[in-house]
């Protein structure tokens, strides 16, 4: 399966959020999409799954326009997992996980619609947990329930939205895991938006980096995540290693770090490479201290 963004405009009221976005994604593979805080990569994903209606430009799903798939039908192609998910409270984390499977039933769920919530809830590490109440739960227990209902769900791609931001390193690990397997040996497809570049670097195959409302850079992962992106994009200076075990991002300065300095806003990095903030970014660290220090001295 494939999914194409062609030349995608999105925003609320007068506020365009993101321009222009234009990129594939196939079975058989992660792609992550990356970019900092208010960079859209929530409104990209709500709109790649039909939860937001384009401005414009169009999403295609094996050329066929997503907005004109009925609901179900969409449900077996793309499962979706929000950042919030709050509207599941009240149940129980079985009736949860079991809801994803509605997309196939007929009448009521099968013997084979249980032991596929029941498998999901194993993979995630919340069988133990299955006649609890989401709403006793913790934020990223929910969001293991949330993932195990897309793994029932059993769609062709997996869409999700920041899915390891409340879980702990080993959660983390294994959901990302999961997800690489999925797309390796099973030939599903994963569209994943993430924080954490070093997940991102060890388990996706390829990215699409959000910055200023367009694409800055996307393609294979170890080209398009090296130090100079991390500047331009996210204002954090970095070194990325390699080891046995990966590719990992180590970074040590960010442009408010070097506000203080204000000499020239040049400085030595310890190899011989001059370094520059983007000017931008500059005037408006600029601009805060002087309404700090103003409301110092008046206070």
């Amino acid at each position: 399966m494939r999914i194409e963004v062609i030349d995608l405009d999105q925003g609320y009221g007068d506020r365009t959020v993101i321009h222009g976005i234009s990129f594939e994604a196939s079975s058989g593979e992660v792609l992550s999409i990356l970019g900092p805080n208010g960079s859209g990569k929530s409104t990209l994903i709500k709109t790649m799954c039909n939860i937001m209606d384009p401005r414009s430009g169009r999403i295609l799903i094996d050329g066929t326009d997503a907005s004109t798939i009925p609901k179900n039908e969409f449900a077996k192609r793309v499962a979706y997992v929000p950042q919030s998910t709050s509207s599941f409270g009240y149940n129980s984390v079985y009736e949860t996980v079991i809801a994803g499977r509605r997309p196939y039933i007929e009448w009521s769920y099968s013997s084979s619609d249980i032991a596929i919530a029941a498998d999901s809830m194993r993979r995630m590490h919340v069988d133990q947990l299955h006649d609890s109440l989401l709403s006793d739960m913790s934020g990223g227990q929910k969001q293991r329930v949330h993932i195990a209902r897309a793994l029932a769900q059993n769609s062709d791609f997996f869409v999700l939205d920041e899915p390891t931001s409340s879980l702990d390193l080993k959660h983390q690990l294994d959901t990302m895991g999961i997800m690489r397997d999925l797309c390796a040996n099973r030939s599903k497809g994963a569209v994943i938006a993430l924080h954490d570049l070093n997940l991102a670097m060890n388990y996706c195959d390829k990215v699409v980096v959000l910055s200023d409302s367009e694409v800055y850079d996307s393609g294979p992962t170890d080209r398009v995540i090296d130090e100079e992106m991390i500047r331009d994009v996210y204002g954090v200076y970095a070194d990325i290693v390699t080891t046995d075990h990966g590719r990992f991002i180590h970074p040590y300065m960010s442009d408010w770090d070097r506000v203080p300095h204000r000499s020239g806003w040049s400085a030595d990095d310890g190899t011989g490479v001059r370094i520059h903030p983007t000017p931008d970014r500059l005037n408006s660290q600029e601009k805060l201290l002087d309404i700090s220090s103003n409301h110092m001295s008046e206070a």
